[in-house]
């Protein structure tokens, strides 16, 4: 009998984290790892100084988004403990966590029409006359 191939390699894993250049979309089962491979990779970019709004994350459950925050967390204390230059900043950081834009699809697409209210109402308003 022939071995499956592991697409999800320990490897491939370490090269997402790193790669910060390109958006990822990443659709698995559960159990595979991909709450613990974007924590690490979100973590990776703040390490390197990206501002913590500069990030989306999309989720299906409310669950899943909390679970992202505090492995997010988590990964920014055990760096906190082993980079004490750094504490103070990524100390700051812990507190951002929350208000960064992790959210569920549902609270997404409400984010964008509460974002972009007056252009969808007035396109709303200018196509009603049309009609």
């Amino acid at each position: 009998m022939e071995k499956k191939r592991r697409f999800w390699t320990e490897r491939r894993k370490r090269e997402y984290i790193r790669n910060v250049e390109d958006n990822l979309f990443i659709i698995a089962g559960p159990g595979t790892g991909k709450t613990t491979l974007l924590s690490r990779r979100i973590l990776n970019q703040i390490m390197g100084g990206e501002r913590l709004s500069h990030f989306l994350l999309i989720a299906f459950t409310e669950e899943a988004v909390q679970e992202f925050k505090q492995k997010i967390k988590k990964h920014l204390y055990r760096e906190m403990a082993i980079n004490k230059e750094a504490a103070h900043k990524l100390k700051k950081k812990i507190h951002g966590i929350d208000g960064m834009h992790i959210m569920t699809f549902h609270d997404f697409c409400l984010w964008i029409l509460e974002k972009e209210k007056s252009f969808c109402c007035e396109n709303i308003h200018k196509d009603s006359k049309k009609i």
